[in-house]
């Protein structure tokens, strides 16, 4: 394919439009599959936390810090 100097430059800018917009959405799409798991772990904590379990054995099991932990079960408490 045989393109002419103004042709080409359109070609490569819209090339390069249309990689930006696929980086856009991948970043995009892992954000929002680690929003989901974050609040998928704190859900799991949450019914940990109605069962009693060890707060070491929750921070085990969702990787969620003792702090985020303890703040949800003194509000579940209160």
């Amino acid at each position: 394919m045989y393109l002419n100097e103004e042709e080409r430059e359109v070609y490569e800018a819209r090339l390069k439009w249309l990689r930006d917009e696929e980086m856009a959405l991948k970043k995009a799409e892992k954000k929002g599959i680690e929003k989901g798991k974050k609040e998928r772990d704190i859900e799991i904590a949450r019914r940990l936390l109605k069962l009693n379990i060890e707060i070491d054995k929750i921070i085990e099991a969702t990787e969620l810090d003792k702090g985020k932990i303890e703040e949800m079960k003194k509000e579940m408490e209160d």
